[in-house]
């Protein structure tokens, strides 16, 4: 366990914060996907996390792509005006602060509602989408007609095998991201290579974040996997999910199959945001979501 940071001081993400950021995060019980002490760890080296305790709220900052920072929504009880308060004004006092909290959830959009010196503006490229764990799980119906078509002819073409994550599992799943990489040319594309990069943190600390995953053999190939957790009491969340598009219906099968192994028993699985790009988005409406967990940008009025 890692030394606490007292507001105005941030102390870089690490592992061994996982204790306090986490009890943190899991008292809040979170919808959005961001959330995760797991999500936060591997993706630390793209937003640069920081983190400070402030009376009874943990604030976390981050760094966007033009190097500016910002902030997460403060974590902890209502109401949490004075918290955001005391960011907003820390960050316009930073060379390179932006006062800006992004990907804020509507609870706290509707703490500050009555608040005149807030605005918040919804980001939907990062809302999440929110299903039904017994629809991802069972494809019943004629909504689900396509999808169960493409589960069952994977599962009459390929002789597979269907194995949970374990750490004996970690060096074949960076091999195969490795080979997903060099496929689908992340060194061509900066999103990918980050991406590349988060999920190979989250494989090298896979115990320590207590995460659980699956894989998809064929011939003793691992031709797919992915990584959740428990994003709240009745909701799982869907980090990762990678395969090879040569196999008809393997991306249909990893995602069944894992949602019933792993998350039967919770009510939501959220698989996300689509980040704004159309094909992305196209593949998680089709899944029929049972709705969106929005997030919005909150600001001072009077500032662009």
């Amino acid at each position: 366990m890692s030394q606490e940071s007292v507001f105005p001081h941030f102390k870089p993400l690490e592992i061994g914060d996982r204790e306090t950021v986490h009890a943190f995060l899991w008292q809040y019980q979170p919808e959005i996907s961001e959330l995760t002490f797991s999500n936060l760890y591997m993706w630390r080296k793209k937003y640069h996390y920081r983190w400070a305790l402030f009376e009874n709220w943990l604030l976390l900052i981050a760094t966007d792509e033009n190097g500016k920072s910002y902030a997460l929504e403060p974590i902890g009880p209502p109401p949490r005006n004075k918290a955001v308060l005391q960011l907003l004004d820390y960050l316009s006092r930073q060379p390179s602060g932006k006062p800006e909290i992004d990907r804020a959830d509507k609870r706290i959009v509707g703490e500050l509602q009555a608040d005149q010196k807030f605005i918040a503006e919804p980001l939907r490229e990062h809302f999440d989408y929110l299903y039904y764990t017994t629809n991802l799980v069972n494809l019943s119906g004629r909504r689900f007609h396509s999808k169960r078509n493409h589960l069952n002819r994977f599962f009459r073409n390929y002789r597979f095998d269907y194995q949970p994550l374990t750490d004996s599992h970690i060096s074949q799943c960076m091999e195969f991201s490795s080979r997903w990489c060099r496929v689908y040319h992340c060194k061509e594309g900066l999103s990918l290579c980050e991406e590349f990069v988060a999920i190979n943190e989250a494989l090298a600390q896979f115990k320590k974040l207590h995460l659980s995953g699956a894989a998809i053999f064929i011939d003793g190939i691992m031709e797919a996997f992915t990584l959740g957790e428990l994003l709240n009491d009745n909701t799982a969340v869907i980090h990762v999910e990678k395969a090879t598009s040569e196999y008809h219906g393997i991306y249909a099968a990893i995602n069944q199959m894992f949602c019933t192994s792993s998350f039967k028993n919770t009510t939501y699985i959220n698989r996300e945001q689509d980040l704004g790009n159309e094909g992305l988005r196209k593949a998680k409406l089709s899944y029929h979501p049972a709705k969106f967990v929005e997030k919005f940008r909150i600001k001072l009025q009077g500032r662009l």
